[in-house]
């Protein structure tokens, strides 16, 4: 089942930040009633591990957003720089058809009006807020622009 969580400030205190769960039916587009999302993945993994490992993660978003979604931007990152072969590689072993950008490309889009997605969905959220010292400048993100994130695990706190 498709559930998204928003991150909200539940008190003053430094990480005092909770997630609030919003219905699927909330997060729809009124145009058409779909959900659209943003696939994110990471992986400390280099060369054919690294895209099969992406690969994975990409299979299992689709089937979390299966029926209730569609994935409209592609964002992930890998160790190494990403170019056109990788991006190809990554598309033929079962992953999404282009790279819309990394981590850093994908918090610059949250602001965005034009912005095609609303949840952003990866494996884990391990996988998304992944560095302890980013970690307050993600949640002030997705709070500021009530950015929902789904996982494939299943877990929506940490």
């Amino acid at each position: 089942m498709l559930t998204g969580g928003v991150l909200y400030r539940s008190g003053d205190e430094a990480l005092s930040w909770q997630f609030r769960l919003i219905p699927p039916a909330q997060l729809a587009r009124p145009d058409d009633g779909r959900v659209r999302a943003a696939f994110y993945g990471r992986t400390n993994a280099r060369g054919v591990n690294g895209i099969h490992m992406l690969a994975r993660q990409f299979k299992a978003c689709q089937e979390t957003a299966e029926g209730q979604a569609v994935l409209t931007g592609f964002f992930y990152d890998l160790p190494e720089p990403v170019d056109e072969i990788m991006v190809l590689a990554f598309s033929g072993v079962g992953g999404p058809p282009r790279r819309d950008g990394g981590r850093d490309d994908l918090a610059a889009s949250l602001g965005r009006e034009d912005r095609d997605f609303d949840p952003i969905i990866c494996s884990s959220l391990d996988r998304l807020l992944c560095k302890r010292d980013e970690l307050h400048t993600w949640e002030i993100l997705l709070d500021q622009y009530q950015v929902p994130v789904i996982t494939a695990d299943g877990a929506l706190a940490w």
